[in-house]
């Protein structure tokens, strides 16, 4: 009897067992089914932001969540950059919206190697600690840097600070910034010297060069020249500062070599 009733028990528990296993794996396939239908939702719902924020695939919460954080972190930086922009221009709230407009565009501009709406913003604040105006800024300052930066390979802050100095030695206003940048990046790519050369020549030239009444161009070119000699960055500022210099005030054998080429004094 005893012998019976442990079968009938073991079998009782058997018959258990495979029932709540049968429940059990009742119970995880309707998991898996809605687990199946929220992935779906989940995947429609990527492909509906994907096409809002202009094509981009998106698959699966991890991809979102991904693109959230990386959209809220650009979008802090570029705050934060508007920000010191604000501070060092003291620009008013109509101004400060102009300088943002600004940015953004010029961080869509495909022609800017490299350049973002946070860069743009980089580049007006160093604009604008050197002393330039939030209208200039707004009317070529910031383009000009930017292209600098692009065309000579510089980080944004440097090409920024060379166009507002050169800018500056030549009493030029910050729409002429991108024919500077230009003009830099021409004579770099033509020449053995490089754009930091032209801005180190700039420091010991500039400056004299226009109080003599010579263009920007012109000492560029004259820049470049002696690059292709081997003289480049300081050496080719201060000697050319002193070309100038003497012609300003020649020797007497100087003043007879000058009359007897025609040139005017």
């Amino acid at each position: 009897m005893a012998e019976r009733s442990v079968k009938v028990t073991i079998l009782g528990d058997a018959k258990g067992g495979v029932a709540a296993l049968k429940a059990t794996e009742s119970a995880a396939g309707g998991l898996e089914a809605k687990i199946t239908g929220l992935g779906g939702k989940l995947s429609s719902f990527g492909s509906v932001v994907g096409t809002a924020l202009g094509g981009l695939a998106i698959v699966g919460v991890g991809a979102v969540a991904a693109l959230g954080a990386s959209s809220i972190s650009a979008a802090s930086d570029f705050e934060s950059a508007m920000s010191s922009v604000a501070a060092v221009a003291g620009a008013s709230d109509a101004e400060l919206k102009s300088l943002s407009d600004t940015a953004i565009k010029l961080g869509q501009d495909t022609t800017l190697s490299g350049i973002g709406a946070t860069e743009a913003a980089q580049a007006m604040r160093e604009l604008a600690a050197a002393g330039m105006s939030t209208a200039d800024i707004i009317g070529g300052g910031a383009l000009g840097a930017l292209r600098l930066a692009s065309a000579g390979g510089l980080e944004v802050g440097r090409a920024a600070e060379i166009a507002a100095l050169a800018l500056a030695q030549f009493g030029l206003a910050g729409s002429e910034a991108a024919n500077v940048a230009d003009l830099f990046a021409a004579a770099a790519n033509s020449s053995a010297i490089s754009v930091e050369d032209i801005a180190e020549s700039m420091k010991y030239v500039g400056p004299v060069a226009n109080s003599m009444g010579l263009s920007i161009e012109e000492t560029t070119a004259a820049i470049a020249a002696l690059g292709n000699q081997g003289i480049k960055g300081s050496a080719a500022g201060t000697a050319l500062r002193s070309m100038i210099v003497s012609l300003a005030s020649p020797s007497k054998e100087a003043s007879k070599v000058i009359n007897d080429l025609g040139l005017e004094m």
